[in-house]
């Protein structure tokens, strides 16, 4: 007799322990009954074991994609038939309960890793072609499972480019054929009926998860680098059809499939948009819808860490070496900065992936450099943020130094994380602007005002028509970064400039020599004069005559 216990729930072992008991108790002709029922059982079983063997061996020689959705089917009706026939028999021999549970046996022996396989096979190919009529046939497929599932929702999603599969070509045949899709549906839905109606779906819940894998897993991999338009809504929106249907056709044990859906969804989502997050982070302000999906993914998974040490990963290794230039580098902290604000406010993130991208840019020689002519360049996003910014210099001088609270944040005030007090440098660090983290990268911003300076200077010195409007709009925009005092020398250029051309016109040097132009300096002001200086005084050799 086959060992069925191992298969019985708790109360029907029960149940046979009361049974055993009360034949222990019953006369010597009871027991001889007992006995003899078992090995009734023992030979129905046999016999049944025999049947389903044969059954399977035919279906299997007429098995055929193309036959798929047919071959299961009469699989299924067959092995019910069978059922029926050796419950009727066995409750007369042991009991409704016994026989019951002696099925189970049975059924978990026919549902070996070959025949797991093909209901595997069929149900992906079944969900592949139910998914894409319920998207493309909506009110008809509504109409034929409203006895069965609650009503379908309709959701529009970008269409995408399905593989040339089996199952594609498949749903092909029947998509424009009413009666053929009629048939598919009836044919799923009786299948599904038999697999609960038999107790072979306890045996193969595992199956119908992997086989719901395989098509999410489909689904979301056709979303590799779309990033310009969200996919994660019309993907839920589509699973989540295909869930109810699995829900009312095959009720799981305990979780289900709704929950499991969604939860897979976000799952393999979120590694596909963490394996893509350094190019995405490359075409924002274009990819900003992909980030978006990936903040669901997030917030739903809890995976905050995981992403953020990732791409911390992928930017140490593609970014920042040699090859990479310091533009290129700072290009991409910036997008870093702005998308990694999109998908965790708390900026606990940004920190986690900042931390070597700063800790490198202090090894480049021209980072200050880099930086300060992307504030002055008008082509740059810095000028624009230099630009807009309203602060006058009195909120800002109250401030920590190089810290700029964005103004436009519409995200409302929350306590850090107790998590960010292992990554924060500032408080603060959260709530500043681009050009401040920019700033921060170095412990004071004197480098960036002298950086300035010389800049200053060199325009101005090769200015031949004294024309400083740009210059001034500059010194402004800096002075509201980083105060009127620390400009204080740009001020003084600025005036030399202004007091040169006012001279040179004044005296009418250009109407008597066309040759030269002239500039009155305070020389104490000006960083590059101060620098010349210092060279020439070094590389000057006196005279013999005056070198005693």
């Amino acid at each position: 007799m086959y060992n069925v216990c191992s298969v019985m729930s708790d109360n029907a072992l029960a149940t046979l322990v009361q049974e055993v008991k009360a034949y222990g108790k019953s006369s010597s002709s009871g027991v001889k009954y007992a006995i003899q029922s078992d090995n009734s059982l023992d030979q129905l079983s046999s016999s049944c074991i025999e049947r389903l063997i044969e059954l399977r061996s035919t279906i299997e020689r007429s098995f055929t994609k193309e036959l798929l959705f047919g071959s299961m089917l009469s699989y299924l009706q067959g092995i019910n038939a069978i059922q029926r026939e050796f419950e009727q028999n066995a409750i007369k021999v042991t009991g409704k309960i016994n026989a019951q549970m002696a099925w189970n046996a049975l059924i978990c022996q026919v549902f070996d890793d070959a025949a797991v396989q093909q209901v595997e096979e069929w149900l992906y190919f079944s969900l592949f072609c139910m998914l894409r009529l319920i998207k493309a046939h909506l009110p008809e497929i509504g109409h034929i499972l409203q006895e069965y599932v609650k009503p379908l929702n309709s959701q529009d999603s970008a269409s995408c480019e399905d593989t040339e599969s089996d199952a594609y070509a498949i749903y092909e045949q029947m998509s424009h054929d009413t009666n053929k899709m009629a048939s598919f549906i009836g044919a799923f839905i009786d299948s599904c009926k038999l697999l609960v109606e038999t107790r072979a779906l306890i045996y193969i819940q595992i199956t119908v998860k992997q086989a719901v894998d395989h098509i999410i897993e489909d689904r979301v991999q056709a979303q590799a680098q779309q990033w310009e338009i969200p996919c994660l809504e019309p993907i839920c929106a589509e699973m989540s059809n295909m869930a109810t249907l699995l829900d009312a056709l095959l009720p799981p044990a305990t979780q289900n499939y709704l929950k499991y859906v969604q939860d897979q969804i976000y799952a393999q989502f979120a590694q596909l948009r963490v394996r893509e997050l350094f190019s995405i982070i490359i075409d924002y302000p274009d990819s900003k819808a992909a980030i978006d999906d990936l903040r669901l993914c997030v917030q739903h998974r809890g995976s905050m860490y995981k992403v953020a040490h990732s791409l911390r990963l992928s930017i140490q290794e593609r970014l920042l070496h040699p090859g990479a230039t310091t533009s290129d580098i700072l290009t991409q902290y910036i997008s870093a900065i702005r998308c990694l604000r999109l998908l965790d406010p708390s900026s606990t993130m940004l920190e986690i992936v900042a931390r070597p991208i700063r800790e490198y840019l202090r090894t480049r020689d021209n980072t200050v450099s880099c930086i300060v002519q992307d504030m002055v360049s008008e082509e740059s996003e810095l000028f624009e943020d230099l630009a807009n910014q309203t602060a006058d210099s009195s909120a800002i001088n109250g401030r920590a130094e190089g810290v700029i609270f964005d103004e436009d944040c519409s995200q409302p005030w929350e306590p850090l994380p107790v998590e960010a007090k292992a990554v924060y440098k500032t408080a603060q660090r959260r709530d500043a602007d681009v050009l401040s983290l920019l700033v921060s990268i170095y412990d004071t911003q004197d480098v960036f005002v002298d950086e300035f300076e010389a800049y200053l200077a060199k325009q101005l010195l090769n200015s031949v028509d004294f024309d400083t409007e740009r210059e001034i709009k500059q010194v402004e925009m800096m002075k509201l970064r980083f105060g009127a005092m620390a400009l204080e020398r740009c001020e003084v250029m600025l005036k030399d400039i202004a007091d040169s051309k006012r001279i040179w016109h004044n005296a009418n040097i250009n109407e008597t020599d066309n040759t030269y132009s002239t500039l009155v300096i305070s020389r104490q002001f000006w960083q590059q004069q101060q620098q010349q200086q210092t060279a020439t005084s070094e590389q000057f050799a006196l005279p013999p005559q005056m070198s005693y």
